[in-house]
């Protein structure tokens, strides 16, 4: 079936798979504004760092949206990853797209993981659990699951993405601060999911993200793209309470 993403480019895809861009055409969906922000915004960079990729759909947007483009996927479930290779695949055009089952976080090594209800995402297992907005679904035994730092993909990278996605159910700050030397040094593109309910799992909060963020020298923006430049004006980023997409930018950088 060719499915046309906006008005960006059409693309075959499985018929069972349809809703994957069906979301992102849905104007009452914010998912909508997002992939075309990113689009819009990533339009002169040429590889791609996707942390959470979920299904993939991101970074096979952004190597379908012009061509010779790279990307790399961390999504640790391979229901997922089985997803985003089925619409790759299927689809007629020459992807660059490669991936791991890990997850993404502040330290190498090996960690236990949850899974969200009704999502099929996979979450590092927490400190805190009395969360009641959140379902989860707890593994019959525990099982081990690879994790790694950004800092380390670059480090072992001979081509460096000049733009990251991360959007890692609330491991948000973790991910960052594995992340730390490769936004001093190399000052990639980010796009950033915060998940507010998520953070307090890991005893974190946005002022932590935020503070972060200008230690190492990026500014965030909403996705109206409104400067986010003082923490009082933070509430711009949930525009539905719970989840904001941020745009971060170096400081010496502006949409």
């Amino acid at each position: 079936m060719i499915q046309k993403l906006q008005n960006h480019f059409s693309m075959s895809i499985p018929d069972h798979l349809k809703w994957v861009i069906d979301e992102y055409n849905d104007d009452n969906n914010i998912v909508s504004k997002e992939i075309s922000n990113f689009l819009e915004i990533s339009k002169d960079k040429s590889y791609l760092l996707d942390v959470g990729g979920f299904v993939g759909f991101m970074a096979i947007a952004f190597c379908r949206y012009k061509e010779n483009r790279n990307a790399f996927v961390y999504e640790p479930s391979e229901i997922n990853t089985n997803k985003m290779n089925e619409i790759i695949n299927y689809d007629d055009y020459n992807y660059n797209i490669n991936f791991s089952n890990s997850f993404i976080g502040s330290k190498v090594g090996r960690v236990n993981c949850v899974e969200e209800k009704n999502y099929n995402t996979f979450m590092i297992k927490f400190e805190e659990n009395n969360n009641a907005q959140i379902q989860l679904g707890y593994p019959e035994k525990d099982t081990l699951y690879d994790i790694t730092t950004i800092d380390e993909f670059y480090n072992n990278s001979e081509v460096l993405p000049d733009v990251i996605k991360i959007d890692v159910e609330g491991y948000d700050y973790n991910a960052l601060i594995g992340a730390k030397n490769t936004l001093i040094n190399h000052k990639p593109m980010l796009f950033l999911e915060i998940h507010k309910l998520h953070l307090r799992l890991y005893n974190n909060n946005v002022r932590d993200i935020y503070d972060f963020l200008n230690e190492v020298g990026y500014t965030l923006y909403n996705i109206r793209k409104e400067k986010i430049d003082k923490i009082s004006s933070i509430t711009k980023l949930f525009t539905d309470g719970t989840e904001a997409r941020c745009i971060c930018l170096p400081n010496n950088q502006t949409l």
